[in-house]
């Protein structure tokens, strides 16, 4: 153990180190995090609107209430590409220390350029001058993120060259500002139009097409797959187990899951067929906390032996039952804990492998995607993605993590009982 240690922290560690550094995936990250306030509003009315009591909804629609409050959900994860698209830019000028409401309006800007401005309908001889509101949707989440990087790293670029448009000091300060890019601008409008006429000389005919098809397809049946989560929450614990935070990790991933949850939140929204199975697979394996620790700290809260163990799962319960585990982390604590390396490390692979089976059997639903918050309690989080069949899942994933914690957690609390006679 003591060898591995050392080689993972000196190969592993530095490259982790600068993968979280990046300023390109904390923008990405800075992005999604910009827009879930208002995903996770759209969510929580949808939520409203759709709560697992059919009874409930079909009173809904028989007051005529029920179109009328999917209205909150259609107007933010509807638009989430145009919110990604402006934060994107915005938190990359941020790393870069520059203005930043400037790159998210030239990138929101620019989204419009490359995005066609007609909508071919059948039985209609010449094109609507409309953009189709699907453009703006999690279907071109990808675009909105390369869009926004591109054209706030150009931004960056002539703001930093310092080719801005100066006016007299006798201008308001302003005044002064709003023409500084200017220039910048020009540069984004150019960049953008070639973009445009690029693809429209493809049999693509636009970005949108090209990297749904190319890139965007691709990467999301990568990401619908039993092997990515679960290679994701076990390299996740991996790094945490040598205190690297998996957040690293999860960034370069974030994309991909985001994509993957928003599919199935708009087809719950629409009222279609949930297309993935992995949608909001965080509920099955990071239960209270990264490791899934929540069945652990209540063990240890009323079954341990030793006085030390017994006053930290106590102080760390409440805590981790709104999955805030760091109580125990640091004070156990689970890094560079050799008897807990097999659970934590093993944990997501068990309870990935049990929870596709049952989903793929059919007795249990498809998760909604809904964008709860976070330190929403497990299992009633359960409940509100997918009923009462998901909450029984995540229950059944929760006592696998916890057989597999207890045995080696025992060892360690006999070991604590033997010091605290001494």
């Amino acid at each position: 153990m003591e060898k591995l240690t050392s080689f993972l922290d000196r190969y592993l560690t530095p490259v982790f180190s600068r993968f979280g550094e990046n300023r390109y995936l904390q923008a990405v990250s800075g992005a999604f995090f910009s827009t879930l306030p208002v995903i996770i509003v759209g969510s929580i009315f949808t939520l409203i609107g759709n709560f697992p009591i059919q009874a409930y909804i079909d009173w809904l629609k028989s007051i005529g209430v029920y179109d009328i409050i999917s209205l909150v959900g259609n107007s933010t994860t509807d638009i989430i590409a145009l919110m990604t698209v402006f934060f994107a830019a915005y938190n990359l000028a941020a790393e870069f220390k520059v203005k930043e409401y400037p790159a998210g309006l030239l990138a929101l800007v620019s989204y419009f350029i490359v995005t066609p401005h007609f909508i071919v309908v059948e039985g209609i001889e010449k094109p609507i001058s409309a953009v189709a509101y699907g453009y703006f949707g999690s279907n071109s989440l990808f675009v909105a993120l390369i869009i926004g990087l591109l054209m706030g790293r150009i931004y960056i670029f002539v703001i930093q060259k310092g080719w801005v448009l100066k006016m007299p000091e006798s201008v308001p300060p302003k005044v002064a500002q709003s023409f500084t890019p200017i220039f910048a601008g020009f540069f984004v409008a150019l960049v953008s139009l070639v973009i445009a006429a690029i693809f429209k000389a493809t049999s693509y005919g636009n970005i949108h097409e090209f990297v749904t098809k190319v890139v965007q397809a691709p990467l999301t049946n990568m990401g619908s797959s039993l092997a990515f989560f679960v290679g994701l929450y076990m390299l996740m614990n991996l790094c945490w187990f040598f205190g690297i935070h998996g957040a690293a990790v999860y960034a370069a991933a974030q994309p991909i899951v985001n994509a993957i949850n928003l599919a199935n939140l708009t087809a719950f929204q629409n009222g279609q067929p949930l297309p993935n199975m992995y949608a909001n697979w965080v509920l099955f394996l990071k239960i209270g906390g990264l490791g899934s620790t929540l069945g652990l700290c209540a063990y240890m809260a009323f079954r341990a032996k030793s006085e030390r163990y017994r006053s930290l799962g106590k102080m760390a319960l409440v805590p981790s039952i709104f999955n805030i585990n760091e109580p125990l982390c640091f004070g156990m604590p689970l890094m560079l804990n050799p008897y807990m390396f097999v659970p934590l490390v093993l944990n997501p692979l068990i309870c990935g492998i049990f929870a596709y089976l049952v989903q793929n059997s059919g007795l249990v639903n498809y998760t909604r995607g809904l964008s709860l918050p976070w330190t929403t309690p497990a299992l009633l989080n359960g409940f509100l993605q997918g009923g009462t069949s998901v909450m029984l899942l995540q229950l059944v994933c929760l006592i696998i993590c916890t057989v597999m914690y207890i045995p080696f957690f025992r060892v360690m609390d006999k070991n604590a009982v033997a010091e605290e006679k001494k």
